[in-house]
């Protein structure tokens, strides 16, 4: 049978690891928990230290210990995400790291980039892997301007072609899985049409399929032959349109 190994006897004045063993205490009058007042070498305070849990103490106080936890956690988020450096993803190539502290304590690492324009830019690291960013953003000015003439040859007196020529998604906060049609909070379903910056009210449906059908009857009657008309008018604006929706 093995020989049961004994409990180690801690004496006032013991020295194990950074805490200094000053002397016993219970934490209440009951002594319901029993252990030693003990100084942290590491910071001078004092804390308690519960029987049992020396080997805690000699990493010294709570607050000494979770600071070793917090530079064993970020070293280990830098070991882990550092085999990136070197790596292109589009117009960047990551040249270093370094962790940003966010809210609550926590960190983020954060690629420090060169970019083929010159730039050199820091995007947290997460962003580049999933495909979030290629560039330090040196042409988003370009793009933006690029979406505006778009939508500006795309709208006739008012109306976005391409928000009334079926192609256009949902709405995310669209509740009934139909352009033009809600569900209420009793469960029925409101039509609606917009033109020209107006919103026209199309009725209340207890059925879904209902709402729909007068949904596009309204398209028939409200759009017309606008859409061929216009692409006869605006020949190139409409060919880009169909190029951009594809």
């Amino acid at each position: 049978m093995a020989e049961k190994k004994k409990r180690r006897v801690i004496n006032r004045g013991d020295e194990i690891g950074n805490a200094v063993f000053l002397e016993k205490k219970t934490t209440n009058e009951k002594a319901v928990s029993h252990g030693w007042l003990c100084r942290c070498k590491l910071c001078g305070s004092e804390f308690f230290a519960y029987t049992g849990t020396y080997g805690d103490a000699a990493e010294g106080c709570p607050k000494c210990r979770s600071s070793v936890y917090d530079e064993q956690v970020k070293q280990d988020m830098i070991d882990r995400w550092s085999i990136h450096i070197g790596e292109r993803h589009g117009e960047l190539v990551i040249t270093g790291l370094h962790l940003a502290e966010r809210k609550g304590g926590k960190y983020q690492a954060v690629a420090e980039c060169h970019c083929d324009c010159g730039k050199d830019t820091n995007i947290p690291i997460i962003r580049i892997l999933q495909g979030g960013a290629t560039t330090c953003g040196h042409n988003r000015n370009a793009q933006l301007q690029k979406g505006y003439d778009i939508r500006d040859k795309m709208a006739v007196d008012g109306t976005l072609i391409t928000a009334i020529d079926g192609n256009r998604e949902k709405n995310k906060n669209n509740t009934s899985g139909h352009t033009g049609v809600s569900q209420m909070k009793n469960g029925y379903y409101r039509a609606y049409i917009n033109f020209r910056r107006k919103q026209y009210y199309l009725g209340t449906y207890a059925k879904i399929e209902d709402a729909i059908e007068a949904r596009k009857i309204a398209e028939k009657n409200i759009y017309g032959s606008f859409l061929d008309w216009y692409a006869s008018e605006h020949p190139e604006q409409w060919a880009q349109m169909q190029k951009h929706l594809k």
